[in-house]
């Protein structure tokens, strides 16, 4: 996203990451890291570096599985569709047939 003043990140998917990462034991300080915060058109956004700052703290962690438990910890409705559909499907297969289904009602 980016506007006059920068590029910048909806505050919403920093601090549903945030939330995630905290849920699996990262020392997150969104108040320090995160701290030019700024309101545009009724969204909260964050400046990018900030954001990069918020997940380099969250990388550091060593772990070989981190991503697939971060993807776990986030709250169901932070994933959208594409979430529900990939946390109810037992192979990638019936996640993209069951993405084929639900896209003909939308």
């Amino acid at each position: 996203m980016r506007d006059a003043s920068g590029d910048f990140v909806n505050e919403r998917a920093l601090v549903l990451l945030a939330g995630a990462a905290k849920r699996l034991g990262c020392g997150i300080d969104l108040c320090r890291l995160a701290l030019n915060r700024r309101t545009a058109g009724g969204n909260k956004r964050v400046p990018t570096d900030e954001y990069r700052a918020v997940l380099r703290q969250i990388f550091f962690d060593p772990s070989e599985t981190l991503g697939i438990d971060l993807a776990r910890a986030l709250a169901l409705e932070a994933s959208g569709l594409c979430g529900v559909l990939l946390r109810s499907s037992p192979t990638y297969g019936d996640l993209l047939c069951r993405a084929a289904r639900y896209i003909r009602v939308f």
